[in-house]
C-alpha cells in the first residue's frame, strides 16, 4: 500500500466515525433507542449499531432515512453543523428552553444586535469586479 493510499483509508476511517458519532447524538437526542431506529429502517440493531461505531457506512439513502427519523436534515449527519435556517433556529430554540424569560429576552437583544452588524457587514463587502 502506497503512503497516499494509507493516508485515504486512514481519512475514510475517521470520516465513518464522525458521522457515526453524529448518527449517535441525534438519536439520543430524539430519545429513541438503537432498538427502535434499527425497527423503522428494517435492520438489526447489531447492523445499526455499526453505523454508529463508525464501523459501517450507511448510503446516503440510509443515512436519508435516518434524517426523516430523527427529524434533521441530511446534511446535520454528514458534517458538524447544519446551514440550514431551520436547524440552527432549533439550536437556539433548544439552548433557550431552560433559560428563563428574563435572560431568554436579553439573550435575543444581544442575537439580533450581532445578526444587524453581521447583515450591516455582508452589505458593505467588496465582490470582485471580475465575477
Amino acid at each position: 500500500m502506497t503512503n497516499d493510499s494509507v493516508k485515504q483509508k486512514t481519512k475514510h476511517e475517521k470520516l465513518k466515525k464522525q458521522i457515526g458519532s453524529r448518527i449517535k447524538r441525534r438519536r439520543e437526542a430524539t430519545g429513541y433507542t438503537q432498538d427502535m431506529v434499527a425497527q423503522r429502517l428494517g435492520i438489526g440493531t447489531a447492523a445499526y449499531a455499526r453505523y454508529e461505531q463508525g464501523t459501517a457506512e450507511p448510503s446516503i439513502t440510509r443515512l436519508s432515512d435516518m434524517a426523516d427519523i430523527f427529524e434533521c436534515g441530511l446534511d446535520e449527519l454528514i458534517m458538524d453543523s447544519s446551514v440550514r435556517v431551520e436547524d440552527q433556529a432549533k439550536r437556539i430554540y433548544l439552548a433557550l428552553e431552560d433559560v428563563s424569560v428574563y435572560d431568554r429576552e436579553s439573550i435575543m437583544q444581544v442575537l439580533e444586535q450581532v445578526c444587524k452588524i453581521a447583515w450591516n457587514k455582508s452589505r458593505t463587502r467588496k465582490l470582485p469586479v471580475d465575477i
